[in-house]
């Protein structure tokens, strides 16, 4: 929405919008979610999601310098 002067400023102008609903890039967008879903990414990601057991991570750090 926008006034009548605003559209006809526009009309001689080159003007987008990263909103308008690209359709390459609603194309690549649904090829990601595929490959998320073909692949199982996001079983995968709730499978591994817990934290290590308590104390591993005090341990990993206490043998490497880089970590502490």
């Amino acid at each position: 929405m926008t006034t009548p002067e605003i559209a006809a400023a526009l009309a001689t102008r080159l003007h987008f919008n990263t909103f308008g609903g690209n359709p390459v890039c609603c194309a690549g967008g649904r090829e990601v979610l595929r490959v998320i879903d073909d692949e199982g990414i996001q079983a995968n990601a709730h499978a591994v999601r817990d934290p290590p057991p308590r104390g591993q991570m005090q341990t990993a750090a206490a043998r490497c310098a880089c970590a502490a």
